[in-house]
């Protein structure tokens, strides 16, 4: 120990190593906003910590969806509503069943097309469209090559 007073112990950022400052989590986020100015805010905003050595992920909520929760989900429900008219984006195999390992019946669907929809089931991250007047079901999302995750179709109106 120093004479005259105590030592005063560093305590190191763990994601860059410095020494930790009051506004850092230690996972790469320095508080901001509100919350700077009013330590016992419930409202928390962070930014980006300039010296962090890791990979920044975001969490919490956005701020678009601070006063109305659920809005992903009331997009994501539009989807289920049928009857609907949707377009196709790339050529799209019909299966047999709302299954992406289903069999395919030989019909498609063409870049572009539009096509009524009288029946959705989402399942597994896919949306299963049963078509109105065609024979099988398209789904939303590709599974292969450069459509693999991406959407292949999209609702109109």
């Amino acid at each position: 120990m120093a004479s005259g007073g105590a030592q005063r112990r560093i305590v190191r950022c763990p994601g860059c190593g410095q020494a930790q400052r009051k506004d850092c989590d230690g996972n790469g986020r320095l508080l901001g906003g509100i919350a700077q100015v009013f330590d016992d805010s419930p409202v928390k905003a962070y930014r980006v910590c300039p010296r962090y050595k890791g990979r920044y992920q975001r969490r919490g909520q956005k701020f678009d969806n601070l006063f109305d929760p659920d809005v992903e989900g009331k997009e994501r429900n539009a989807l289920l509503e049928v009857p609907a008219t949707w377009r196709s984006l790339t050529k799209i195999r019909l299966r047999e069943l709302p299954d992406v390992g289903s069999r395919p019946t030989g019909e498609s669907l063409g870049p572009y097309e539009s096509f009524q929809v009288e029946d959705v089931i989402r399942k597994d991250g896919q949306h299963f469209l049963k078509l109105a007047g065609k024979t099988g079901w398209a789904f939303d999302r590709g599974i292969v090559g450069a459509w693999d995750g991406k959407p292949i179709c999209e609702r109109l109106g």
